[in-house]
């Protein structure tokens, strides 16, 4: 019984080891709050506000299908899972209709970056609707 425990918790202790360095889906504002910011949420949208600073980097995270609206110009840096980077510059005013993502977004400009994300949610409040992406870079973001 004693060797049956001892291996049960060697399992476990493995599993978590293993599992903590997996890239998981994470919603942007419970991992980077000084970033992202829920503006309205209720069942049909969730509007945020994403401010960030120069040089501030937010943390891995996942959103689903989304618009995103730029209130001010920026220069962005968007690292993908893989490590791989794509640099992207929205001007103020313009709105981009963007697909299901993970990365991480570092301001890369001089300049206060600002947006506002709007999660469109289906009928049942939980993840986007499919909807056709308009993407102008072409890019993981």
């Amino acid at each position: 019984m004693l060797e049956y425990t001892y291996y049960l918790i060697l399992l476990t202790i493995f599993s978590l080891v293993i599992t903590s360095g997996r890239a998981t889906a994470q919603d942007p504002v419970q991992v980077s709050p000084e970033i992202y910011k829920v503006i309205l949420d209720n069942d049909q949208v969730r509007l945020i506000e994403y401010q960030a600073k120069p040089g501030q980097i937010d943390r891995m995270h996942s959103l689903p299908q989304r618009l995103a609206y730029s209130l001010t110009p920026a220069k962005l840096k968007v690292v993908a899972p893989d490590g791989s980077i794509t640099n992207v510059e929205a001007k103020e005013g313009e709105a981009y209709w963007l697909g299901p993502v993970t990365h991480s977004i570092q301001n890369i400009g001089t300049t206060e970056a600002k947006m506002l994300i709007v999660e469109i949610k289906d009928q049942q409040g939980g993840s986007s609707i499919p909807l056709k992406q308009t993407d102008p870079w072409g890019s993981p973001w």
